[in-house]
């Protein structure tokens, strides 16, 4: 019988079976936080956690000469929370970006770096502790290291991108776009945390038939 470490991957997914899987998405506590008086609250409970799936969103652009917003959510979660900071509405930024400075706390997502030039926008701080999963993936012989490829391959389920291009400064969120924030982050933690039960390197696709 062939373990989950033994179990192969492929380097991609078929879109055509990626859009047969089932829809996922985080299914813990959301804390929304949107005012200053929640921040202590939530950094505690951040703070005792050793590894968060990280992401941001931003409000889209659709015209070249647009400015590009800086992020205006970050998101933060475990397994069984999520953490929505909508950044635009407090003014105690440094201090929720101390989480991202702390050598305690490893944090995961794809392409990070972006995220945090986006941030640095906002106010300047030193990332710490930052886990490409792309990079990982991309290591490992895998050539589509996006999130929906990625969900697909080791958690056998396909995300929703439906909120994606919404209106990330609007204040209240939208239900589609809160739940849609979430999974993005939990996501990221999910994927790393099967990848890394996994040996080897991705097995070659099968050629498509002309």
């Amino acid at each position: 019988m062939t373990s989950t470490a033994d179990a192969p991957f492929p380097e991609r997914m078929s879109k055509d079976i990626l859009r047969e899987l089932p829809l996922i998405h985080f299914e813990g506590k959301i804390v929304i936080i949107r005012d200053d008086s929640q921040v202590d609250e939530a950094l505690k409970s951040i703070r005792r956690e050793k590894i968060l799936g990280f992401d941001t969103e931003s409000k889209p652009t659709f015209r070249r000469e647009d400015e590009v917003r800086p992020p205006a959510l970050l998101q933060l979660a475990t397994n069984e929370t999520a953490w929505l900071f909508q950044l635009r509405q407090l003014t105690r930024i440094k201090e929720v970006f101390e989480i991202l400075s702390d050598l305690g706390i490893e944090k995961v997502g794809v392409a990070p770096h972006d995220d945090i030039k986006g941030l640095n926008r906002i106010t300047g701080f030193a990332a710490k502790r930052f886990i490409d999963l792309g990079a990982i993936a991309s290591q490992r012989g895998i050539i589509t290291t996006g999130l929906r490829n990625l969900a697909g391959m080791f958690l056998n389920g396909r995300i929703s991108k439906a909120a994606q291009v919404t209106n990330w400064e609007q204040n209240p969120l939208t239900k589609k776009q809160i739940r849609y924030a979430a999974t993005d982050a939990w996501i990221s933690l999910r994927i790393y945390e099967e990848l890394s039960k996994r040996t080897g390197q991705a097995v070659p696709s099968a050629p498509v038939e002309q």
